[in-house]
């Protein structure tokens, strides 16, 4: 039984077609043994869209097969340490960026009938940075 290709089928039917096509399909299993299967993934981008975006989804259809004890390691050409799905998350340092200013925070803002498309439109843009209205331009 081929795992990573039975997680594909079933995320097929869960996800959508362009976002199956596009981060899922270009995936393969390169090895399996009883306790991890290996992924092949194009480049770091895919590993770390895959880690942030499905690895619940994943997660969820191994524990339907009572698979939960498989570890999938998510591996590219460039990167000798992998992405493992039940890895503990190391935390990485953020950069220190300049203090906002705290009047201009959305808890401030005053949203109105002439502006409350924008309010909402920046609140999208602040709440899912790479998912609606990105880039986001507001002229006026």
């Amino acid at each position: 039984m081929n795992i990573w290709s039975t997680v594909l089928e079933t995320l097929k039917k869960r996800v959508s077609p362009q976002a199956y096509n596009d981060w899922l399909r270009p995936t393969y299993e390169i090895s399996q043994d009883d306790k991890q299967v290996k992924v092949k993934v194009p480049n770091d981008r895919f590993r770390e869209h895959i880690k942030d975006q499905y690895i619940p989804l994943i997660e969820d259809i191994l524990a339907q097969r009572d698979l939960q004890h498989i570890r999938i390691d998510f591996v590219t050409d460039s990167v000798p340490t992998q992405l493992t799905l039940h890895q503990e998350e190391k935390k990485e340092e953020i950069p220190a960026r300049p203090p906002l200013n705290p009047r201009y925070s959305f808890d401030e803002f005053v949203a109105g009938p002439f502006n409350q498309f924008a309010h909402a439109a920046a609140l999208a843009v602040a709440s899912n940075l790479s998912r609606a209205y990105n880039p986001l331009f507001i002229y006026g």
